[in-house]
């Protein structure tokens, strides 16, 4: 086959494969079908020239599939892992519709041979065909539907890519005995740990900014009700200034600011050293009031200096202060009592609420993981996940019944 030749067939390869990108934007602008034609035109020139002029099949089958990662990644501005995933669902839709084609043909014409002609009308199909189910089925859906439904199914994927490039290149290469021998093996071994450290460490990466996005999201607005009710706060200031220089006796002075810091909230949020923390805290606060409960916050450590992240801080605090809310609840009770402090090197976490007796068995099954019963406390599976969750800086949860005022204290100690 000729330079020119191999040039029109590689024409349409990358015709089919930008289509199939542009079918991941919403919207096309001229920029976008600028860089489209701009990678058609280098794609096929490269492809096409690889093709014909590189007979070391290793070194053209690499350079092919470079050339259609630089491709997606620069039409698609996507990282790595998912330039793969799109790389190997382009081939497949590419491949698929080519290979049927092809059987088409060669079933229907009875003179089909595998020459340039017949190669190109193949081509030509296989473009429109592909076109034609850009429009027809939603693909973006479909590619998005089985990549990040099944957390499992993109790792598998570029496993069984980075296993058939190896082999490949282990083919071409005419490596005799190279799959028996240990250092083949090793190889083979090494490179896959490889890739799963780098998809493992991507995926870590992401999960940490969507938790951080999640805590952002449902404490930032919290932050600034915050910002407003300190402002009107200080409307109250010189009213509650006034009534203090009208009153005449020392005791009703004490009693009087007795009253105001116990009504102020702020007087015991507002010097946490996290923003987040203040959110959550102040949040619950008025969750516990609309169900006439009083949350009474003792904070000895306003500092907090930790290994956890704001979102497990907030993992930690939600869990112990809902399971007491509901606790309380039951309980028809109208208080609760939170501790933070500082003892022995460790910042400590402590709730008190009102309890019926419960038992030293039941307090262990409390840490079972399928431990949901609420007949003592309503402390279920949330208590799992904060034991887990401490394991990371060796932090420990314990948990007693107090006979003598019938409440039950939960004390958490981490780094």
């Amino acid at each position: 086959m000729s330079y020119a030749n191999m040039l029109v067939l590689s024409f349409f390869d990358m015709l089919m494969l930008v289509c199939i990108l542009f079918s991941f934007k919403s919207s096309l602008n001229r920029m976008d079908v600028l860089k489209g034609i701009m990678c058609i035109l280098f794609g096929f020139i490269v492809i096409g020239s690889s093709g014909y002029f590189i007979t070391n099949e290793v070194i053209s089958v690499t350079l092919n599939i470079i050339v259609a990662f630089l491709i997606i990644s620069f039409v698609t501005n996507k990282k790595l892992k998912e330039v793969i995933m799109l790389y190997i669902f382009s081939l497949t839709i590419m491949y698929s519709i080519q290979f049927l084609v092809t059987i088409i043909y060669k079933m229907t014409l009875s003179d089909f041979t595998y020459s340039f002609e017949y190669g190109l009308i193949s081509q030509i199909t296989a473009s429109m065909v592909v076109i034609v189910i850009l429009l027809i089925f939603p693909v973006k859906s479909i590619y998005f539907y089985i990549t990040e439904r099944n957390k499992w199914f993109s790792m598998i994927t570029i496993n069984i890519f980075a296993i058939y490039y190896m082999l490949l290149m282990i083919w071409y290469t005419n490596l005799k005995g190279f799959l028996e021998s240990m250092v083949g093996v090793l190889v083979l071994v090494v490179s896959i740990l490889i890739v799963n450290a780098i998809i493992l460490n991507n995926g870590l990466q992401n999960q940490s900014t969507l938790n951080k996005m999640h805590i952002y999201d449902t404490y930032l607005p919290i932050i600034d009700d915050i910002v407003e009710e300190i402002r009107a706060k200080q409307h109250d200031y010189h009213n509650h200034i006034q009534a203090l220089e009208s009153i005449q006796t020392y005791d009703l002075i004490l009693d009087y600011k007795k009253q105001l810091i116990k009504e102020d909230i702020w007087s015991k949020l507002i010097r946490i050293d996290n923003k987040i923390l203040i959110a959550l805290l102040y949040s619950k606060y008025v969750k516990a009031l609309s169900s006439k409960i009083n949350i009474e916050y003792t904070i000895d450590n306003y500092l907090l200096k930790t290994k956890y992240t704001d979102y497990e801080l907030v993992e930690l605090f939600g869990i112990l202060i809902d399971n007491a809310l509901e606790a309380t609840q039951r309980m028809n009770e109208s208080s609760i009592e939170l501790f933070i402090g500082y003892e022995d090197g460790k910042n400590v976490i402590s709730t008190k609420n009102k309890s019926c007796e419960v038992s030293s068995d039941e307090i262990k099954r409390m840490f079972e993981y399928n431990y949901t019963s609420k007949e003592t406390g309503g402390h279920g599976i949330g208590l799992y996940k904060i034991q887990k969750l401490l394991k990371k800086s060796n932090g420990t949860i314990t948990a007693y019944y107090d006979a003598d005022e019938n409440e039950m204290v939960f004390t958490v100690k981490f780094n």
